[in-house]
């Protein structure tokens, strides 16, 4: 059981290590980019139908447009 707690400590503390490189800040140069017009959620794009029915389903008894349903995503 040691043998496998030796093992296993360092292979967690790498894996805890990379990941934690990838938390950053966005710095105010980058943020034009994310802020730029393709990265905006299209609210009249192609697939804006299945998205309304989803948020509708998912919104149970009160739906996300404002009818009721039973939350299984019929109508």
């Amino acid at each position: 059981m040691l043998v496998l707690r030796r093992a296993i400590a360092p292979l967690l503390l790498a894996s805890i290590a990379t990941l934690a490189g990838g938390c950053r800040t966005v710095e105010p140069w980058e943020r034009g980019a994310l802020a730029a017009p393709r990265m905006q959620d299209e609210p009249h794009g192609p697939h804006a139908g299945f998205v309304d029915h989803v948020r509708q389903s998912r919104e149970a008894s009160a739906a996300g447009n404002g009818s009721s349903g039973g939350g299984c995503g019929c109508y």
